[in-house]
């Protein structure tokens, strides 16, 4: 049984069938080039958040046997979008 089972079977179960329970495996914080600026002071003229295009962020996750991806840029959902748009139209 691993941490997030012992700590929160409720919400657990909501979202993890047992059937997945050992098989399944997620990224919920991963950022696209659509987070734009970073945001420490000094560096958020000259770096940004992510250098990767959302679709390659997908790819690479899926490549690594991820049944589940989120993109969670910073104040923006085009990352989000491009990756939806891409995913549909094919």
């Amino acid at each position: 049984m691993d941490t997030f089972t012992q700590i929160s079977r409720p919400l657990y179960r909501l979202f993890i069938s047992t059937g997945d329970n050992c098989t399944m495996r997620c990224d919920l914080h991963v950022h696209s080039i659509a987070s734009g600026m970073f945001t420490v002071p000094g560096l958020n003229r000259i770096c940004r958040e992510s250098y990767n295009d959302p679709a390659e962020v997908y790819d690479r996750l899926k490549r690594m046997s991820m049944s589940i991806v989120t993109i969670t840029d910073h104040d923006s959902i085009d990352g989000a979008e491009a990756l939806r748009r891409t995913r549909t139209s094919s």
